[in-house]
């Protein structure tokens, strides 16, 4: 749908922040007749001897009829530490 020159897509938008064990997350959901997208963004965490800064969630669903497949995807640098 138009309005103006501006494209408006139908849909619903919710964002949302989660904070656990000191680390917060935020997170968008794109709900349409489509499917869903999640946008996040992660943050920095360590997991044992396992650094990862900068990290970013892409997680795509869509209808069958739409025919795309679905995306799973987290990108961010990662630091392991050398184990002695």
């Amino acid at each position: 749908m138009m309005i103006g020159d501006i494209e408006v897509v139908s849909g619903l938008s919710l964002m949302t922040a989660v904070t656990a064990h000191d680390h917060t997350m935020q997170a968008i959901a794109h709900i349409s007749d489509q499917g869903v997208v999640f946008d996040s963004d992660l943050g920095n965490f360590k997991a044992g001897p396992i650094e990862v800064k900068n990290t970013d969630l892409d997680f795509q669903i869509f209808n069958k009829t739409i025919q795309k497949p679905a995306k799973f995807e987290i990108s961010g640098k990662t630091k392991i530490k050398e184990l002695v």
